[in-house]
Formats: structure tokens, sequence, C-alpha cells
């Protein structure tokens, strides 16, 4: 398609949107066609009412649309249902594929868009919203919204409810809503990994302009130290980015280009950086090119390109989220643009500084943009990846219990599952603990339990999706839902944002048939019903990962195990604390290894003294698409007095087709014990979870 054509076909797109809106009043008005704010109005129109749709840029599908598959970040499809199910994940996996099922959907329905118009202000009678304006506000040629609107431009929406499925909670911000951001201290919920974590990633690297002189000057792109103690508070939260396509066909590829104010000085810290790796590496070519694509391209998530958080510099700008959770649109639209200009400019570094290792420059410089994905923003994606912004304070905060499943809610509205992930925040400069040597590393990564969390989907209460009573009765917000830093860190992946759209759309409709026009005063047991009806899932009656009843009171001796995780064809692997069933963040008990290519897993557990163990359970495969692959073929092995590694005689299973399975056998005693998989199916080897016990012996007690 030309390009001509193509602008040409879009002018047209957006001016029928926009004269499609036939009426400025509408029983619900949805702020953001994310794939939340596209399930939420669906949901609403095919519950009866007239919905507005308002589209700040020119697409819809948010970062579905822009990198993200649906079921991506979605570990138990089972725990999904309704709408999210049957029409999010059936949209297409690449980026031009869903914008557009996302936009002959909304034409299916019936539902009129607004596109290119961002909302300026809130008009309240107490505390009911009774209008909004929105003003154009058309994003750049790079999909990079405007630091200002048009108000030549404005339109004024009337609704009887209103749903706000943006990312940056805009419509809830003007309403007078309370909200967060940045991360609370422990001790605001009693959260245990909350707050400022330790360093990661901490590497010897003069962090001053000129080395060893203080006095200097910082570089640029490392942060100072706040100062602020382990487990406080502070307002960095965690990086954006995109998540973009590359490419070396010529046919395909857009040039990076170069920044316009780029300067090398700029990137004096990666440059540093890389002289470190050549430094450490220098003689192991393949594990020296190995860490520089982990800073650029990075990791290839699913097609497209993400954060490797495991390195020191990466495709993130560090410590600038901060300013866009909460700013105004010029400073988001300079955050944005930041982000762009930074993948630019490090591609460009990295193709031409001499202290990259020629072969890797070359490389580099070969890679450009996949326009096929993003043709009309010059290849880069139309859609920051925004992990997290604001975080309303509603009628219920989510926070770590309920990710570890310590509640229940009568009021559930969705399920969600997946580990706390929360990507680094800041890269800062920090002693190292031990030598107490001046170095730069980064903070605030984790992944706690790994990409399905406890194993076991947690409840959402509809209190999350809610404001305060005494602040907004006819708005709902399934994006920037109320919840801790923690909790958010786990239940912010597309999937739930999609169920609370549609749990969402349900509660206006309810609120406008009843009459009250309040959503805090819908008939749960009505809503609830309803919801079921509709096909989501409130509640989890699936068996779950967990130690099987025969184990009794069995000690898992894993926990007192000197762990180690690798492959048989090198040390790649991802590891995260889970056990039985629940994630401890205390100690290295329970990990999980996945391995990559052909190379298949095993974790290895040593003692320091002989053990006598007699049963085994573990969960073993992979998910992938939606899909349960377990391994086939399994075994346990104990390292002998000779300390070869012998099979322990009935505990190998062959053409295994169990997710979750363990063995009783006769005691066996050694000082090392090796989970081994030898076979698995296409290549998605995986240990999930490993637990090795010596059953107690009951004795009973005579009177």
């Amino acid at each position: 398609m030309s390009t001509i054509f193509r602008m040409t076909f879009l002018f047209f797109l957006i001016l029928f949107s926009t004269q499609s809106v036939k009426s400025e009043t509408f029983d619900v008005c949805v702020y953001g066609g994310t794939p939340s704010g596209l399930v939420a109005a669906a949901t609403a129109k095919q519950e009866g009412m007239t919905v507005l749709l308002i589209e700040p840029s020119r697409w819809l599908g948010g970062i579905l649309g822009a990198g993200i598959k649906p079921l991506q970040d979605c570990p138990e499809p089972k725990s999904v249902g309704g709408l999210t199910k049957k029409r999010i994940f059936k949209l297409g996996n690449l980026p031009p594929i869903f914008r557009q099922a996302a936009v002959d959907w909304m034409k299916e329905e019936n539902i009129p868009v607004l596109y290119e118009y961002r909302v300026v202000s809130v008009e309240k009678d107490g505390t009911n919203i009774k209008k909004i304006r929105v003003e154009s506000a058309p994003p750049d040629a790079y999909g990079v919204p405007v630091p200002k609107t048009d108000p030549s431009k404005y339109r004024e929406i009337q609704a009887k409810m209103f749903i706000d499925a943006s990312y940056e909670g805009d419509l809830m911000f003007l309403a007078k809503v309370d909200y967060a951001v940045g991360r609370e201290p422990r001790t605001a919920f009693d959260e245990k990994v909350a707050g400022i974590g330790l360093p990661t990633n901490w590497t010897p690297i003069d962090p001053y302009v000129e080395p060893g002189k203080p006095k200097s000057g910082i570089l640029k792109l490392v942060d100072p130290d706040h100062g602020k103690p382990i487990g406080d508070g502070d307002d960095y939260t965690q990086a954006y980015n995109y998540r973009f396509y590359i490419t070396k066909n010529i046919a395909k590829k857009i040039p990076f280009g170069i920044p316009d104010d780029y300067n090398p000085n700029d990137y004096e810290l990666l440059g540093r950086y890389v002289e470190y790796l050549v430094k450490t590496l220098g003689n192991n070519e393949p594990a020296l090119m190995k860490k520089l694509a982990e800073i650029f391209p990075g990791w290839m998530n699913g097609g497209e390109y993400n954060y490797k958080r495991e390195s020191l510099f990466t495709i993130a700008p560090l410590g600038v989220s901060r300013f866009y959770q909460d700013g105004d649109w010029t400073v988001r639209s300079n955050v944005w643009a930041w982000h762009r200009n930074y993948l630019r400019g490090i591609h460009h570094f990295l193709s031409t500084d001499s202290r990259v290792p020629e072969k890797f420059r070359n490389e580099t410089a070969e890679y450009g943009l996949d326009k096929t994905m993003h043709e009309d923003t010059a290849g880069f994606p139309n859609q920051l990846y925004v992990r997290i912004s604001r975080r309303m304070k509603g009628e219920a905060i989510l926070d770590l219990h309920d990710v570890w499943n310590e509640r229940q809610h009568e009021d559930s509205v969705g399920l969600a599952l997946y580990g706390v992930d929360t990507y680094p925040v800041r890269r800062y400069i920090v002693k190292h603990p031990e030598t107490k040597q001046i170095g730069v590393a980064t903070e605030g990564n984790m992944f706690i339990g790994g990409g399905r969390g406890t194993g076991i989907p947690y409840q959402i209460p509809y209190g999350v999706i809610v404001p305060k009573r005494e602040q907004c009765t006819n708005l709902l917000v399934p994006i920037c839902f109320s919840s801790s830093y923690i909790a958010y860190a786990s239940a912010r992946m597309e999937p739930v944002f999609c169920l609370l759209g549609e749990s969402a759309g349900v509660a206006a409709a309810q609120a406008i048939k009843s009459g009250s026009l309040v959503v805090q005063n819908i008939d749960k047991t009505v809503y609830r019903n309803r919801l079921l009806e509709r096909g989501q899932i409130l509640e989890w009656n699936q068996p779950n990962v967990k130690r099987p009843d025969w184990l009794g009171d069995a000690k898992n001796l894993a926990l007192s195990a000197k762990a180690s995780v690798s492959s048989q064809f090198g040390n790649d692997y991802h590891a995260s604390f889970i056990n039985d069933g629940k994630m401890n963040i205390d100690s290295n008990n329970g990990r999980w290894v996945s391995a990559k290519n052909d190379a298949l897993p095993f974790a290895e557990l040593r003692f320091e003294k002989p053990v006598k163990v007699n049963a085994f359970w573990v969960v073993s495969g992979k998910v992938d698409n939606g899909l349960v692959h377990p391994n086939t073929d399994f075994h346990l092995q104990r390292l002998d007095e000779n300390g070869n590694w012998v099979e322990i005689d009935e505990t190998g299973t062959t053409n295994n087709e169990e997710f979750c399975f363990g063995k009783k056998f006769p005691d066996v005693t050694s000082t090392a014990f090796r989970f081994v998989v030898t076979k698995s199916s296409e290549n998605l080897a995986r240990l999930w979870e490993w637990e090795l016990y010596e059953t107690k012996t009951k004795t009973k007690t005579k009177n």
C-alpha cells in the first residue's frame, strides 16, 4: 500500500469515525481504545447501552497493537473467560493484524470511535460526572503524543457512566479521584518485598565524568542514590520501553536514524560498560556477543524485542518513567520522545563506537526497524509500553496478600495469575556491599514466582475498579485500578485489564438499568450472576499445583538443600522462588529452570550430610499459547559413593502426560540428588517446582 493511499485512507477513517458520533450524549463513554477499552465498550453495547469510545491516538489496540501478544502474559488460559477469551485472544498476534481486527470489531458492534481527542476537563455535580471536554491532539508522525491539544477543536461528551480504560488514568485524575504513584514502603500493606530493594547488576564502572573525580559530575544515564533505606518508599516506578521489531531485510527495514542532538558523550556509560564486558569476556566470543545483544536489541519476547533486565544497560532508559506516571502531556510527550531517541542513540553508538567489537558493530548497523509492523509510524511502535502509572485508591485495594491467595472475595470480578514482575526502576551509584568499591547498579528488579506465580489464580474484588463513594459514583477504572505497587506488578497483564474491562462494562450497564447511577450501589448478586452468564471466571475450581495428599506431613528436604539449576548444554536458565504452591522470598528453595533450544534442564540439590528420601513431587513442563506441554521423560538421580549420577529405581517416567506428578519409592540415602528432564515435546522443557521428601513416621503414644 503506498504512503499516499495509506494517509488518504487514514484521513477518511478518522473523518468517518468522528462524523459517526451523531449525538453528544451517551449511556456509557469509554475513554481509551486499549484492549480493556475495547472489551468495556463492546460489553456495555451488548448490555443494551449506547456507547462512545474515545481514543487519543490514531489506533485501537493499545500495547497489543504494538508488540505484545494477547496470550503472552496469560499462563493459565482456563482462568480467563468472557470476551477476553472469545474475542481478544483471537484478534491476532501481529501488531497490524490486531489493530485492524480491533477496528473491525468496533464496526461490528456499531460502536462509534472518536480518534485523536484527549480529555482536558471533567465537570461534576457532586460525585457524579456530568460531562467531559476532549480536545484535538493528533500524535506526531512517529506516534508520539503531542504536548498540547488544540482548544479550537473540542467536543463535550455527556454520559451516565464513564469508564477510564487508559494507561494513564487521566479521566480518573481530572475527576479528582485519589490515586497513588511510585512505590509504597513495606509497612504500607505489610508486603515483605515492597519498597526499595537491593542493588542488582552491580558493575565496577566509574560513574563520574572524570574517573575518580566526583566533582567532575555524574555520567548521563546514571542517577545519584537518594539514600533512602531498603524497604522504604519512593517515587520511582517500573521502566517503560518499546516492544519493537527489527530486520536486516532491505526491502522491509527502515533505518533507525540518528537523534538530532546526538552526542556520543551522552552514552559514555554504555561505552564503559562495553569496555568492561570486553575485558571480562574477551576470550569467550559467544558469551561476549550474547551479553552485548542483551543491551541491543535485547530479549526476543514472542517475535518482538523486550528489555533484558539482567543487563546493566538496556533498550529501556531507567529513571524517567517516574516523570511520566503523574506528569502533564508536555512532560509525557518529552518522555515518550526520549524513549524513541534513546533507542536510536544506543543503536548508533553500538554501530559506530570503536570500543564495541567490530563484529557486533557491523551486525548492529545492519538492523533497521521492520516497517511491515508499523508502516505509518516509520517502524516505531505506536504505543509505548507503559507498565504502570497512576493507581486509583478505590473502595478496596489489591495487595500482595491477595496475590498469595490469602484472601477470598465474594465480590470477585475476575481472576489473575502471574508472578510479582517488576522491571528495574533506576540505575544508580552504589558501593559494592562487601568490597565497598564504587560502581553502578540497577535496582527494583523482581520476578517472584515466575510466569505462573503461585500456580493458583487469585480473585480481584469489585472494589478495586470503583472509586471511593464520596469521590465519584459513576466512574469505573479497569486499568489504573486500586492496587499496591507490588500487587499491580502481578496483576498488570493485558488479559487482566481486559476481563476487568468486561466487568466494568456490566457494572456500568447495571447501574444505569437500576436507575441509581451509582456504581457502588449495584446489586452484587445480580451482578455476579450476569458476569457468570457472560462467561467470566470468578473463582478457581481447577486442580491446583500443590503437594499431593499422600505426602501427608512429609518434610520437604529441598528447603534445606543448596540448589543449583542448569541444563545439559550450559547455564542458560531463569530462576525464581516458588514452593508448595506459595512463593518464598527469604530463601532459594524450590526454583524453576527453563532451558532453551535443545538444552534440557536439571535441578541439583546438595546437602551437608547424607539424607534419606523416599518421595518426590515435581511440576514439569511448559504452557505455550494456552497449551500444556509436559516433559515426556523425567528421572530422579542420586550421587553415588564414586561421584557418579545414577538413576533411582522406580522414579523414572517415560511418555509422561502429567504436568504435575510425584512418586514414592524405597528409602535412598545420598548427599546429592538431581531432577533430570531427558525428553521434552517441542523444545519446551521446563522444571517449575521440585520437592524432595523424607516421610516422617508417626508413632502412637501409649496411655
